[in-house]
């Protein structure tokens, strides 16, 4: 699921806020099921509503500044150019964190590790970004 793997990419690129935007990233293969003890521990690291909805709200806006400097960091003339764009790119994704009502930057990035290890966790935030991300429709 592509959408699936975004999320990933873009939910990890915000959160560990190191060179995120490497073109393979998103094709990444996702990380392997934990066992079963794993799970049941990250279960009991609970978000409440407010905070999946921040997270949600942070990584519309981070998969936006992603697709910003995506292709600019691509087009770079070398590696410095890639990297100064990178640099800016990760200081704005921390920014669209930080904005976000109700989340930081280390929130984030618990809702991003424990959603990478949940599968049920990583379908709600799916699910909720798809929604969010939807075209709006004609209403009348």
């Amino acid at each position: 699921m592509t959408f699936h793997t975004k999320l990933l990419g873009t939910a990890a690129a915000a959160g560990l806020i190191l060179a995120p935007l490497a073109p393979a990233f998103a094709q990444e293969a996702p990380a392997p099921t934990a066992p079963p003890a794993a799970q049941t521990e990250q279960a009991q690291v609970p978000f409440s509503d407010d905070q999946i909805d921040s997270f949600v709200d942070a990584a519309v806006e981070v998969s936006e500044v992603r697709d910003t400097y995506l292709p600019q960091i691509q087009a770079a003339k070398d590696d410095s150019e890639a990297a100064e764009l990178t640099q800016k790119a990760q200081a704005d994704m921390a920014a669209a964190v930080s904005k976000t009502e109700g989340m930081d930057v280390d929130t984030y990035n618990k809702i991003s590790q424990t959603a990478q290890t949940d599968p049920a966790l990583n379908d709600r935030l799916v699910a909720m970004i798809t929604e969010r991300t939807k075209q709006p429709t004609n209403d009348g």
